[in-house]
């Protein structure tokens, strides 16, 4: 999706988020009005909204609802796995998912995920990670959390990235906005291995969602 202008960069970050993954189902570029109509919704809103728009007759020459929302406030336990489960929460930067796995697509990707705040001191995301390109080399992450700093990681196939969640992370009612930047992600054609025009980088099976109240059993940064 390309970037919004008319009253756009007016919203606060997270909404930014929020509205960027609300487009993003609908398959629309959305235009001040569109941004107006939804100022100070809840995800919940946007998710009846969708819903309720995908039901009304499409007009002539309408774009059609692509994806369905990221679902609400899932608990600890929770996994993503690949198909529509982890789709609903790509938001930008991902292939179409694949039996194993679902491919990263340029040098940044995104997630949004909507948890059960818990009283648990501490929580983490896991990625797990089936594949890298280019193979046989280790593949640099860097992460954010809500516009948070979270960390780097190399990974190689088989790899776990636990992003830690700290609490001011859920101060939005549990959304959470995940943007991973891939350094050396690439072209398989460009390095002669395929005619594959994809800009690779991590493939990720599923993703889960964890809380311990004891800090050993949690994971690390």
């Amino acid at each position: 999706m390309t970037t919004m202008t008319h009253g756009w960069s007016d919203l606060p970050a997270t909404e930014q988020m929020i509205y960027t993954a609300y487009f993003w189902c609908k398959g629309v570029e959305p235009n001040v009005e569109e941004i107006a109509a939804c100022r100070g919704l809840t995800l919940a809103q946007l998710r009846t909204r969708l819903i309720s728009e995908e039901r009304q007759p499409a007009a002539a020459g309408a774009p059609n609802i692509k994806r369905a929302p990221p679902p609400d406030h899932m608990p600890p336990g929770q996994i993503w796995r690949v198909g529509e489960e982890l789709s609903a929460c790509a938001i930008e930067g991902w292939a179409s998912p694949e039996l194993w796995g679902m491919w990263s697509d340029g040098k940044e990707c995104s997630f949004l995920f909507s948890l059960v705040p818990t009283p648990e001191p501490r929580q983490w995301l896991r990625l797990n990670i089936a594949e890298v390109f280019p193979k046989g080399q280790m593949q640099s992450l860097a992460i954010e959390v809500n516009g948070r700093n979270a960390g780097a990681s190399k990974v190689e196939p088989g790899s776990q990235v636990d992003i830690v969640i700290e609490p001011d992370d859920l101060r939005y009612n549990g959304r959470l906005f995940i943007r991973i930047f891939v350094e050396n992600a690439t072209r398989p054609s460009d390095i002669g291995v395929s005619l594959d025009g994809r800009q690779l980088g991590i493939a990720v099976s599923s993703v889960e969602y964890f809380a311990r109240e004891n800090e050993e059993d949690s994971a690390a940064s």
